[in-house]
């Protein structure tokens, strides 16, 4: 489990979060929902400078890209053995990349793939996931769907945040739901009800 007791979040005299007191449990794809500009990422980026224990996947995770995809594989393999990277690749459907690509030169889609590989092999207690899914295809989007569904059901330890504005989301990964708005995290009890408000108002 994942508590924030009374947090408070600013950024160059702008305020982003005040006394926020909110649990995120174990075991299950705590949801984070809010509109572009609110501080999701700066928050991310916060609670994993403080804590040693947590991972954050975005697009500020950075991987070589000027190497092969095989030669990544090979470090990976000696640093975290070969069942652990082979195990993943094969959940997020990996085998179709061309290993001798460089990896700057494959597709948006298949880089965000191998960037979650990358850094869940880390095994960080808490994993922040900040807007995995934007600007991919629906497929690459349902593979990564698949990916953490039996990540989490095979690591019910482990709490993962994802940092999200993309309703589909919410609609493809059963968990828990929050709205960050109004310099506060708060939890709904549906994911009906957090998209209804999400949708029609009450937030910034």
């Amino acid at each position: 489990m994942l508590k924030l007791s009374n947090f408070n979040l600013s950024i160059k005299n702008k305020k982003l979060l005040t006394d926020v007191n909110v649990e995120f449990s174990n075991g299950k794809i705590n949801h984070i929902l809010g509109k572009n500009g609110v501080g999701k990422s700066i928050f991310a980026k916060y609670l994993m400078l403080n804590n040693e224990n947590i991972t954050v996947i975005g697009s500020y995770s950075n991987v070589p890209e000027d190497i092969t995809f095989s030669e990544l594989k090979k470090v990976l393999i000696k640093k975290f053995g070969r069942d652990q990277v082979e195990r993943l690749c094969s959940i997020l459907n990996i085998s179709n990349i061309d290993e001798k690509t460089v990896l700057k030169k494959l597709s948006d889609g298949q880089r965000q793939k191998i960037k979650i590989i990358v850094f869940l092999l880390f095994d960080k207690d808490i994993i922040i996931l900040d807007e995995v899914t934007n600007a991919l295809d629906k497929t690459t989007q349902n593979e990564i769907y698949d990916l953490f569904h039996t990540y989490i059901k095979r690591n019910p330890e482990k709490v993962i945040l994802n940092i999200t504005h993309n309703l589909s989301d919410l609609n493809s990964m059963d968990g828990e739901y929050f709205l960050f708005e109004e310099y506060d995290i708060k939890k709904y009890s549906s994911r009906k009800e957090l998209i209804d408000l999400y949708i029609h108002g009450g937030t910034q």
